[in-house]
């Protein structure tokens, strides 16, 4: 029902907010007026001054226990609408609350009269600006997942009142907390993605539900998710419990409200304090901050005149917010989870930097320590167009990105081998094959978008994808090298591929091709028949496939272990084999790569060997228990099921007698390589399971060209043991 985002709710009390509003204090004090003032607030922020409200105990020895009243002010819901219209700006992600959150804000609400007398539900940042209309246009710098959480459960409640024949009361909170289609008293920007699927939602609107449809994301699946639940949970309250709850929601749900008016005060600059110092926002929500804070204290060059370079910082600003809204767009374009921030901005920060150092905080050390600091703004050595040109490298790389974790719109080939590499991914090459992308496209975001228009240039860069597909396979999966291998390398090439430089400074073919050419020769290049010379002398190295270690490995864990059923590449073999029989037959897919696991891979000769007793006893019975167990865990033996495995059937004979249940008319109707089973093996013998398995390790030889052979390495050795 809800996509994952990231989210995160922040815990809100009395005192939590008391640090938070002197931090904003002392952040404003600091960069905006002389230390020696005594007027530590800026004329452009406003601070409403009320006290919380306690209930008075009964039991006046108790007084004691209770919190001093604090001086900030808390506004009810029905006060906050009664002033404001409020706007989730462009550049905000979505809504990401999931489950949990939602369900975390109704036991809250529940326990208002309980616990308190009130609820503190947070506080808001406002860019307020006052305009002819009796009530202030408000941008939520801070606090729209609370807010729109409050809107969704008024939504709710109003749907509830209709159908108990109460429209009046309806009308009147749809009034004041949702306004009018024409009037909204809560809206997304014009241009964030989720406004079509809110109105859809506030206000029925029928016109809106093509543009809803086409824009279905992870952010609207949370927004659906959350609106389903809090209907669920109104549902199933008693009539009068309703009305008491509408109460509530409408005066002692409240926030407190910093309120800045944008004309003289840039809160990006205190949000940057704020929200940079142990607050969990993510890496990118604070970058953002960060640029808006860099190019506010932007030094301005001699030839620019204060009103041009007013205007040149005031337009980098809106680029910055304009980017993060692309960027959050395609991150969560799917309706399922939005893809991982962090993942995107470390994928794009090691190629556009060269850098990937491993170290625990190295991405936050880079961007907030080292690239965009307000000294490097001020000297003048980080300049607008420096800005300029990464905004509009992260503007690219997020479309891209979004086609290379969720490969669609673009040519068949390309799709085929970025889902073989997204099998077996691992981070190495998410820079690299970025790096690849944006030097295929060129810098045009329209080609980005719909990468079919490719199809005409792409034949070099199937040969990049197909070289890193076989590394991570034969390196990762077959040699079984750690993640982190040649990471700092990798790095380095992704930087230059980018950017062009050394051997990769020429056209994007020529590029492409020597990249594919540098990982195949980091996979393996000894030259077979030369043991001291290389497959492709240009690259001096052997590479890191080592199939002894495979084979010693698999050794091990046939006598002692669970052999190849318990190894990585095995599922992908079987896979892979099983697309093999499908293309050939041109059929359709049996088997989606997403229903493979260790469920839906069975043991033709079972473990449980009640209806094999000549099979077993053919390989040595108790005596020979290593050798059974070998047989047992072989490849050969092993089948990719288009179901999960029922232990009821795993069992089973292969053949039966009368009507006895077996294996064999089972895999009749199953996937591929059941099939083919069924057709080639009247029985299941010692000798199949050797045959099957020969042939399924030279179909990987062939699919990824590499030979146990020429390493000196029999498939006998790698079967089974004697």
């Amino acid at each position: 029902m809800f996509a994952a985002v990231g989210s995160r709710r922040r815990s809100w009390s009395c005192r939590a907010f008391s640090a938070k509003a002197n931090l904003v204090e002392n952040t404003l004090s600091h960069s905006s007026v002389s230390p020696r003032s005594s007027n530590l607030v800026p004329s452009g922020l406003r601070r409403h001054r009320v006290s919380f409200r306690f209930k008075k105990p009964s039991d006046k020895s108790k007084t004691a226990h209770h919190p001093e009243p604090t001086n900030v002010e808390l506004h009810s819901l029905d006060n906050l609408f009664a002033r404001f219209d409020f706007l989730i700006p462009d550049y905000q992600r979505g809504y990401a609350w999931g489950e949990t959150q939602v369900t975390e804000f109704w036991e809250d609400v529940g326990r208002i009269d309980i616990a308190n007398p009130e609820h503190f539900t947070g506080t808001l940042i406002l860019e307020a600006v006052p305009g002819k209309e009796s009530k202030t246009q408000a941008a939520v710098v801070d606090g729209q997942q609370r807010l729109t959480t409050v809107v969704l459960l008024a939504v709710a409640l109003c749907e509830r009142l209709d159908r108990a024949g109460k429209s009046g009361e309806a009308s009147e909170i749809r009034s004041r907390m949702l306004g009018s289609l024409n009037k909204p008293a809560f809206r997304y920007g014009p241009a964030h993605d989720a406004w079509p699927f809110l109105k859809l939602m506030l206000f029925k609107d029928a016109s809106a539900v093509a543009k809803a449809s086409a824009h279905r994301t992870a952010y609207t699946k949370n927004l659906e998710g959350a609106l389903t639940l809090l209907r669920e949970r109104v549902n199933e309250l008693a009539e009068d419990v309703v009305g008491r709850l509408i109460v509530n929601v409408r005066t002692k749900l409240v926030f407190s409200v910093i309120e800045v008016d944008p004309r003289q005060f840039n809160i990006h600059v205190a949000f940057e304090s704020i929200n940079h110092r142990g607050k969990q926002l993510t890496k990118l929500e604070l970058l953002k901050n960060r640029l808006i804070y860099v190019a506010t204290v932007m030094r301005q060059p001699a030839s620019a005149s204060v009103d041009a370079w007013k205007q040149k910082k005031d337009a980098l600003r809106d680029d910055i917010n304009s980017t993060w809204g692309d960027i959050y767009s395609w991150l969560g374009r799917e309706g399922k989870e939005a893809l991982d921030e962090e993942e995107f901005l470390r994928t794009h920060t090691i190629m556009y930097f060269a850098t990937d150092t491993g170290a625990k905080e190295w991405l936050e050390a880079l961007l907030f320590r080292t690239a965009f600091t307000a000294a490097a703004a001020m000297e003048g050595t980080l300049e607008e167009p420096h800005v300029r040109d990464y905004l509009d490298s992260l503007r690219l790389s997020a479309v891209l990105w979004s086609h290379l974790r969720r490969p669609r719109d673009m040519p068949v080939d390309q799709m085929l081998w970025l889902n073989r590499i997204n099998h077996v991914h691992r981070p190495l090459f998410d820079s690299l094959l970025l790096a690849s992308y944006v030097r295929l496209v060129g810098g045009d975001i329209s080609l980005a978008v719909d990468l079919r228009k490719t199809s005409s240039i792409d034949s070099v860069l199937i040969d990049v994808l197909r070289e890193v597909e076989r590394f991570n396979v034969l390196v990762f999966l077959v040699t079984g090298r750690r993640s982190h291998t040649a990471r700092k390398d990798f790095a380095t090439v992704a930087h230059w591929v980018h950017s062009a430089r050394e051997s990769y400074a020429g056209d994007v073919q020529t590029a492409l091709a020597y990249l594919a050419r540098y990982i195949r020769s980091c996979v393996h290049n000894v030259d077979p028949n030369n043991a001291e010379g290389f497959v492709d002398s240009e690259f001096e190295w052997t590479g890191y496939l080592d199939l002894d270690a495979f084979q010693n490995n698999i050794s091990k864990t046939l006598r002692h272990g669970v052999g190849f059923y318990g190894h990585d590449w095995t599922k992908v073999v079987l896979f892979e084999y099983e697309e093999h029989l499908r293309s050939k037959d041109r059929g359709a897919v049996k088997v989606a790569w997403d229903r493979v696991s260790a469920d839906s891979i069975e043991h033709i000769y079972p473990q449980d060997d009640t209806h094999w007793q000549p099979l077993t006893k053919s390989l040595g019975g108790g005596r020979k228990k290593a050798r059974v167990n070998s047989f047992r865990h072989s490849l050969g033996n092993l089948v990719l099921l288009n179901r999960t495995k029922n232990s009821s059937l795993q069992n089973l004979p292969y053949t039966g007698k009368g009507d006895q249940r077996a294996k064999r008319p089972r895999f009749e109707q199953g996937s591929y390589s059941e099939t083919e089973v069924a057709a080639s093996y009247s029985s299941w013998t010692k000798g199949a399971i050797e045959k099957r398995g020969k042939e399924l390790l030279q179909f990987a030889e062939e699919r990824w060209d590499f030979s146990f052979q020429a390493a000196g390495i029999k498939y006998d050795t790698l079967l089974t043991i004697k």
